[in-house]
């Protein structure tokens, strides 16, 4: 049986799990810069795109200047495990430049200060 989500940015299906499997759920993601978690702590927001972009730039729709979602300014945009990155927010979304070649294997996290 099959389930519709949508989890940060990109619906995903979900196939129903089998008794004992893990949140009663496996979910099939295609791994794409597209994708992208979300949380907060505080004045924080911490994005994490489940692929490294081959372009090194990550544009976050849900963050654009006419997002609902974030009404405040965005001051600061840092890459985790390597410092500030820059960044704009435009129509498109908050475009945000990563440095030339991915730091490792591991999801980008960016920590995003409002």
């Amino acid at each position: 049986m099959m389930s519709r989500f949508q989890w940060g940015q990109q619906v995903s299906e979900v196939e129903l799990g089998k008794y004992g499997s893990q949140a009663g759920y496996t979910c099939r993601l295609g791994k794409s810069r597209e994708e992208i978690r979300f949380t907060q702590k505080g004045n924080n927001l911490y994005a994490v795109a489940l692929a490294w972009p081959e372009d090194g730039m990550i544009v976050i729709k849900s963050l654009s200047e006419s997002s609902r979602l974030l009404n405040g300014k965005i001051n600061e945009v840092e890459l985790l495990g390597y410092g500030k990155v820059d960044f704009i927010r435009t129509e498109k979304g908050l475009e945000v430049n990563l440095p030339e070649a991915g730091l490792n294997e591991i999801a980008p996290v960016l920590k995003i200060r409002l």
